[in-house]
C-alpha cells in the first residue's frame, strides 16, 4: 500500500494542513485537507473517504470536496463513518444552513454520493481492502483503523488518549507492518492531554510498550502546531529512534 500524506498536522497553520491520508490513489482516511492538495484528475479518481470522527480538524474540507466531486460529474463516491459521525455532520454541517446537504441534493442527479455506517470492531470491505474500524478514547466517538490489503496491513489510531482495544487489535494483526498515532502535546501538559483526549510522546511510548512487538514501525501525526517544537524534543528522547518517524505534509510512505 502507498500512503500519501496530504495533512497530518493538528491544526492548520504555515507549516502544515489537517489529518487527510490517501491510500493507493482511491481511498481517504478524513478530510481536512484534500481539494487543496490535490488536482481535480486526482479527485476523480477517489472513491472512498473514511471518516474517524466528526471533529472539523478531520473534516473541514468534506464541503469543498463534496462540492468538486458534484461538479466534475464523478459517478460514484461513498462516505464511510459511524452513525455518530454521520448524524453529526448531517445536523451540523451539510443542513443547507452551514451548507448544502449535497447527499440529498445528488440523489436528483446521480446518486452521486452514498453514505455507508460502520460499527466498530465489525470488519467491511473496500474493493481489495478490509478495514477494521476500532474505538478509541476521544472526547466524541471516534474510531482508528487497521487497513489489510491481503499483504500487509497497517493502523491509525486516530485521535486517542490512552486506549485498550486499539492497542490489543495492532497485537494480534499479524501482518501488521506500521502505526500511525496522534501526539498531540508535549509530556508535561499531561493534564490538557487528558482533558482533551489526546497523547503526548511519554503516553505514546506507554501505549507502544503495551504492543509488546519490535516488527512495526511507528510513524507519529497530528502534533499542534503551537507546541511542536516541544513536542519534537520528547519524541527525540524516547528510546525507539530506529522505529519512529514524523510524519510531514507531502510525502508517501510504503507499507509491504
Amino acid at each position: 500500500m502507498k500512503i500519501r500524506i496530504l495533512g497530518c498536522s493538528g491544526a492548520r497553520s504555515i507549516d502544515g494542513d489537517p489529518t487527510c491520508f490517501l491510500i493507493d490513489d482511491s481511498i481517504l482516511i478524513d478530510s481536512g485537507s484534500v481539494t487543496g492538495n490535490l488536482t481535480d484528475d486526482s479527485i476523480k479518481k477517489i472513491d472512498h473517504l473514511i471518516i474517524t470522527h466528526a471533529h472539523f480538524d478531520h473534516i473541514a474540507d468534506l464541503p469543498f470536496l463534496m462540492e468538486k466531486l458534484f461538479w466534475i460529474e464523478k459517478n460514484s463516491f461513498t462516505i464511510h463513518s459511524s452513525r455518530d459521525s454521520h448524524d453529526t455532520i448531517i445536523s451540523h454541517i451539510l443542513n443547507n444552513s452551514i451548507w448544502p446537504n449535497l447527499v440529498e441534493i445528488a440523489k436528483s442527479k446521480n446518486e452521486l454520493f452514498k453514505w455507508e455506517e460502520f460499527s466498530s470492531s465489525k470488519p467491511f470491505k473496500i474493493s481489495d481492502y478490509e478495514v477494521t474500524p476500532i474505538r478509541v478514547n476521544h472526547i466524541v466517538p471516534t474510531d482508528g483503523f487497521i487497513i489489510d490489503d491481503g499483504k500487509s496491513s497497517f493502523a491509525f489510531s486516530a485521535d486517542t488518549y490512552k486506549t485498550d482495544d486499539f492497542w490489543n487489535k495492532c497485537k494480534e494483526q499479524k501482518n501488521l507492518k506500521a502505526i500511525i498515532s496522534g501526539v498531540s502535546f508535549p509530556s508535561h501538559m499531561d493534564e490538557t492531554a487528558e482533558i482533551t483526549k489526546h497523547l503526548t510522546p511519554k503516553l505514546f511510548y506507554e501505549e507502544v510498550k503495551r504492543l509488546g512487538r519490535d516488527d512495526v514501525k511507528f510513524y507519529i501525526s497530528h502534533l499542534k502546531p503551537l507546541f511542536k517544537n516541544e513536542v519534537l524534543e520528547d519524541i527525540k528522547k524516547l528510546p525507539m529512534q530506529n522505529n519512529l518517524e514524523i510524519l510531514h505534509d507531502g510525502i508517501e510512505i510504503v507499507i509491504d
